[in-house]
């Protein structure tokens, strides 16, 4: 079953979307100014697009790293005696690393 629509962000009930996949085929005029620059300055100079690609997954591995450490330090808050929170040693230091 085929279903086309030209709404941006179509809503369909949940017995049709259940039994479809639904594709999204709307190409934005930023998105494809990327992908062209893309394609050229990986023909034209390759080293910068491959830095470029190193930058991509390095900032994707310090965002995971940063929601690692804000998870540990909210479950190690959650976790200290709100009365002693202050005196905690191991919290103060553990904060300080997440710092």
């Amino acid at each position: 079953m085929l279903m086309l629509s030209k709404l941006m962000n179509p809503h369909y009930k949940p017995e049709y979307a259940a039994m479809c996949t639904i594709l999204n085929f709307i190409v934005t005029e930023e998105g494809l100014r990327d992908q062209l620059l893309a394609n050229v300055v990986r023909e034209e100079r390759y080293e910068l697009e491959e830095e470029k690609a190193q930058l991509v997954r390095n900032q994707n591995e310090y965002i995971k790293k940063l929601a690692f450490f804000e998870g540990d330090l909210l479950d190690s808050l959650n976790k200290a005696n709100p009365a002693t929170i202050l005196d905690s040693d191991e919290l103060v230091v553990k904060i300080e690393d997440t710092k």
